[in-house]
């Protein structure tokens, strides 16, 4: 039987030892998930997460988006370039040709994978959101329960399945779910691999170590956390000789993890990108003479490209790179005042609101992906919703407070990295889309007391008919 087959449409499809990977996979699945069924805490934890698969499936049948319906966007960025991967093209410009290094590749080879097996089919890659938006809700659940209490997982895990721009991004093939997937795993394998002592074991430091680099090949602003865990190590065991010991091996083997797309880059484009070339246009998008602290492509932009057209495409990022990011650290060097201001505005734009995913289904272009009617009603929802959970991680960050060398402090150094990041570069709505998580745990904190008080004051027989309120009284 031949290796590979290759379907009308050209695309390589996988080996014939797929089918069995896939049932070895599924195996594994079932066999966690019976076991998890047998703990009371974990069982509702999946009830919770079929709940977050079906109204995440249910969107995606009804919002009939794609990067193939004439949008002009990172989605077919994305899905053009993870075709080519499948066709054994590599990592290419989908739209003008030749090696690029724009966006990086995590999230295109994850697709390019997924592609080799079924083809270059949308609806794969929607419900393989699908799966992780119910992974990460199961994270939430563990990364609760570790840190606080299995009734505060429970409601973190509830929180996020219900998340309105949760689900409304799982219509998109964009690398906001991969990457909230990556980072949640990597804070849940830091909280569980700690000892009793808060030793954390050489195995446990490699797949973090791993996991970092992966998440920085999705998205490069995780480049830098094992400063992070730098911090919490350090200020949660105060043995900061063995905290600078572990974060030096996580960065190693971090490092040793991007090497190879390092070293594809000094080939290919005969430069030494780290990550992707956008970098220094993305901090000039934020530092210069007229920003206004979010996305925006300014007549300057146009500009400045324009001088580099006589290049190939990718000469052309290597350079506009090398420009752009020579000119935002001059910008930020003389001007430190508007440096404050940009600051304040950047942090507005990163978590002014949570309705952008309707935007960017929407392809930028007014195109209605649903009525009038109801896309208020959704922009409105999407918003409170996010404005209470918002609300909800300040209580439950200052009810954690009085215990802040606990594993909750993860969660809050986390969160701040993530934002100082993007107070650097520039703000946009959907880039805190990767601390959800933590904002849901710390929101549930309040939200499992709240229902542990009422659980409290009802008769013990009225508690068991109730059934979920049961497991919070527990």
């Amino acid at each position: 039987m031949e290796a590979r087959r290759v379907t009308e449409l050209g695309v390589a499809q996988g080996p014939a030892s797929g089918a069995q990977f896939l049932r070895v996979a599924f195996a594994a699945l079932a066999r966690a998930a019976g076991l998890a069924w047998a703990d009371r805490y974990r069982r509702w934890a999946l009830v919770v997460a079929v709940l977050a698969v079906g109204l995440r499936i249910a969107w995606v049948l009804y919002a009939d988006v794609g990067p193939t319906d004439g949008r002009f966007d990172d989605t077919s960025w994305y899905h053009f370039s993870g075709h080519n991967i499948a066709l054994g093209r590599g990592y290419i410009n989908p739209f003008f040709g030749g090696p690029t290094a724009m966006w990086p590749p995590g999230y295109p080879a994850v697709l390019g994978a997924l592609y080799f097996f079924v083809g270059p089919n949308v609806l794969a890659a929607k419900l393989l959101n699908v799966l992780l938006g119910a992974l990460v809700s199961l994270v939430a659940y563990e990364i609760g329960a570790r840190a606080f209490d299995r009734r505060t997982g429970l409601g973190a895990a509830l929180i996020l399945a219900a998340f309105p721009s949760q689900v409304l991004f799982t219509s998109l093939l964009m690398s906001e779910l991969l990457f909230e997937a990556v980072f949640a795993v990597t804070v849940l394998v830091v909280l569980r691999g700690a000892g009793t002592d808060g030793s954390v074991s050489r195995r446990v430091l490699v797949a973090l170590g791993l996991l970092a680099g992966a998440g920085t090949l999705v998205r490069g602003e995780m480049g830098l956390f094992p400063l992070v865990l730098l911090a919490y190590w350090g200020l949660s065991t105060r043995a900061w000789r063995k905290a600078v010991r572990y974060a030096v091996t996580v960065a190693a083997v971090s490092l040793v993890f991007i090497g190879p797309w390092f070293v594809r880059n000094l080939v290919k484009m005969d430069a030494p990108v780290v990550v992707s070339t956008t970098l220094g246009g993305n901090l000039w998008m934020g530092n210069h003479e007229g920003a206004s602290g979010h996305f925006e492509v300014r007549e300057e932009y146009d500009r400045i490209a324009r001088q580099y057209l006589h290049l190939s495409p990718a000469e052309q990022e290597v350079k506009l790179d090398r420009r752009f990011l020579r000119e935002a650290l001059s910008y930020m060097a003389t001007h430190p005042v508007e440096e404050i201001r940009l600051a304040k505005d950047k942090l507005a734009a990163t978590y002014s609101g949570d309705d952008a995913a309707l935007f960017w289904n929407e392809g930028f272009r007014g195109r209605p992906v649903v009525g009038d009617g109801l896309r208020s009603a959704l922009k409105a929802v999407a918003n409170d919703y996010y404005y209470a959970v918002l609300a909800g991680s300040v209580l439950g960050a200052l009810a954690w407070a009085r215990r802040w060398r606990g594993p909750g402090l993860l969660l809050l150094l986390a969160t701040l990295y993530w934002t100082a990041i993007h107070v650097v570069f520039f703000g946009d709505q959907r880039f805190h889309f990767a601390v959800l998580p933590f904002l849901s745990v710390l929101a549930a904190v309040p939200f499992a007391a709240a229902i542990a008080w009422v659980a409290g004051r009802l008769p013990r027989g009225a508690v068991r008919r109730v059934g979920v309120t049961e497991v919070a009284r527990a």
